[in-house]
């Protein structure tokens, strides 16, 4: 995983109303923490961060005030009640060589045997939880499904962990399987088909009818 640059200066207010007033300027309140140093109150670019955040990186060097640096991973992102504008980011520290967690998506390549066959493709787990230097986890992970015949699974013990990383997981867990096509047919409506209704016989009254009157 290649390590990003992202530009930042250290905040001098502090406050719901001054992570407002940032806000409203482009800019993104942000922490920095870890690894027993000071905590480091900052601001980023909006719009740099979402860029970098949406393309999927997570492991960062930040340039504080044009010369302190800081290497660290994203911790935690918050989104606003509709999920869309950010409101602020959570960076913790990284030392060189040190291992660190993520989660990291799973890409599928190519179409599995199975699938031409006729069959259902089911990508069951889509996420997967890497241990191993900051370096070495990929952004993503490309899992070639190709070989994937129908009515066969590829679980997590089936994938090759990157270089120098492990997988945290139940290695039994199912990440992709290939399954036979079903037509589902409801039974009400398959036994309509085969018993025809009775036709009403016009001027017949029913028995409720005939007992009233007399």
């Amino acid at each position: 995983m290649e390590e990003y640059v992202l530009t930042a200066k250290r905040r001098a207010q502090f406050g719901t109303r001054a992570a407002r007033r940032l806000r409203q300027e482009g800019l993104l309140p942000a922490n920095i923490y870890g690894h027993g140093q000071e905590n480091l109150n900052v601001y980023l670019a909006d719009k740099e961060f979402r860029k970098f955040f949406e393309a999927g990186h997570r492991v960062v060097k930040i340039v504080i005030d044009g010369h302190s640096e800081e290497h660290g991973v994203i911790k935690d992102v918050q989104y606003d009640g509709l999920g869309t504008d950010i409101l602020h980011v959570d960076i913790t520290r990284v030392g060189k060589g040190e291992s660190i967690t993520l989660e990291v998506p799973i890409e599928i390549v190519g179409v599995p045997h199975g699938v031409s066959g006729g069959g259902v493709l089911e990508f069951r787990h889509k996420e997967l939880k890497i241990s191993g230097v900051a370096g070495r986890i990929p952004e993503s992970y490309a899992l070639n499904v190709e070989a994937v015949k129908l009515g066969s699974l590829l679980r997590i013990r089936d994938l090759t962990p990157p270089e120098g990383c492990t997988f945290l997981e139940d290695p039994e867990t199912v990440v992709i399987a290939v399954g036979e096509a079903h037509v589902e047919v409801e039974e009400a409506t398959a036994e309509a088909a085969a018993t025809p209704a009775e036709p009403e016989v016009i001027g017949r009254k029913k028995e409720s009818e005939t007992e009233g009157s007399s």
